[in-house]
């Protein structure tokens, strides 16, 4: 009963060494895909308050394939150089 006991506690502390191991290891990687969604919403969100407010002074921003790719690589400058290229194109 002891020997099961032991090699149980064993098994445990391995396998929380390797959950800690593996956190630890995708903690940044997992920071960085975060961060990149974060700024793709933030986008995403700056170009339907842009819309939202252009449309108030008859300035709107066509939502298609090629803005919501310019948008998500380059996030809230994305969404300005979007609206500036509407503007003067």
């Amino acid at each position: 009963m002891g020997l099961i006991l032991l090699f149980a506690i064993i098994v445990i502390g391995v396998a929380v060494g390797l959950i800690s191991l593996l956190l630890h290891l995708l903690r940044a990687p997992i920071r960085l895909l975060f961060k990149i969604l974060l700024h793709i919403g933030a986008g995403f969100l700056a170009l339907i308050l842009i819309n939202m407010a252009g449309a108030l002074v008859g300035v709107t921003v066509g939502v298609n394939l090629l803005n919501a790719v310019i948008v998500a690589v380059l996030g809230v400058p994305g969404a300005v150089l979007v609206l500036l290229l509407t503007l003067l194109l």
